[in-house]
């Protein structure tokens, strides 16, 4: 059987967060002889695409363009609110969400989880995969550029306090900043960052693309405390973790946190 799923914008975020969802239960999927059908709008991603590429899996994952959609897919956009839950209340939207997409594939029975703190245990596996110099590391600063507004201040003040943290800690980003290492160094995928993540102390990021495959189990246990950063407002609402919300872009409170901090 053949569900059709797309992505209006087809945003790196959205994507990631309803193809991961696919992706935890893709052993059911195949047990049930259940292939979906994820669309995406291939001049929003450019070269994100790759990046979806991790999520497929061959005869229950496949990813086409858009252009091949069909009239009945359901459309995965975060833009749509789900019995009136704004996305920006993110667990509670994403429970909402998952919980929709289990009710179109008539899987209510397995017992699936549809928290957005779904367990990935993989991501352990890929821990042990990445280079030396990417484990262990305290501070993962989600610093990559936000496409949909989320973030407009100069990039030299995200630069100027990974400097700041990188002269007490191990931090790693994921846009490049002189000195420090960055996951781009190694070319490393949203995937590996996810899988830095889980055994990191501190996450802070810019609420874009690769900040998405952190929201799992296995980072949600390890992670000490997360900062959220924008300058529109629309900051994610959680309620199982540890947060601190920015949403003028102000990072006066990071410096402070981490000058107070004792490790």
């Amino acid at each position: 059987m053949i569900y059709h799923f797309h992505n209006l914008y087809s945003h790196l975020g959205d994507c990631v967060l309803s193809l991961k969802f696919f992706y935890n239960i893709r052993n059911i999927l195949r047990d049930k002889d259940i292939c979906i059908h994820f669309y995406y709008i291939e001049e929003h991603l450019h070269s994100s695409i790759k990046e979806l590429q991790h999520y497929a899996c061959p005869n229950v994952i496949i990813l086409l363009p858009h252009t091949n959609c069909p009239k009945e897919s359901y459309d995965c956009w975060a833009g749509h609110d789900i019995d009136g839950i704004h996305y920006s209340n993110w667990e509670l939207y994403f429970e909402a969400h998952y919980k929709k997409i289990i009710q179109i594939l008539q899987l209510e029975d397995c017992g699936i989880d549809y928290s957005l703190w779904q367990p990935e245990e993989y991501l352990l596996e890929r821990y042990q995969t990445l280079p030396d110099t990417y484990k262990s590391i305290d501070i993962l600063v989600i610093n990559s550029i936000a496409y949909s507004s989320q973030y407009n201040r100069d990039p030299k003040e995200m630069d100027d306090l990974c400097t700041f943290l990188n002269q007490s800690y191990s931090i790693a980003t994921t846009r490049k900043v002189e000195g420090i290492r960055c996951t781009m160094d190694m070319d490393l995928r949203i995937q590996d960052i996810a899988a830095i993540a889980t055994h990191c102390k501190y996450i802070i990021a810019i609420h874009t693309g690769p900040l998405c495959p952190l929201f799992n189990k296995q980072t949600k246990e390890h992670v000490k405390k997360w900062v959220f950063i924008v300058t529109n407002g629309l900051h994610p609402v959680c309620y199982n973790i540890n947060y601190d919300m920015i949403s003028d872009g102000n990072l006066d409170g990071i410096y402070q946190y981490f000058r107070d901090t004792v490790e």
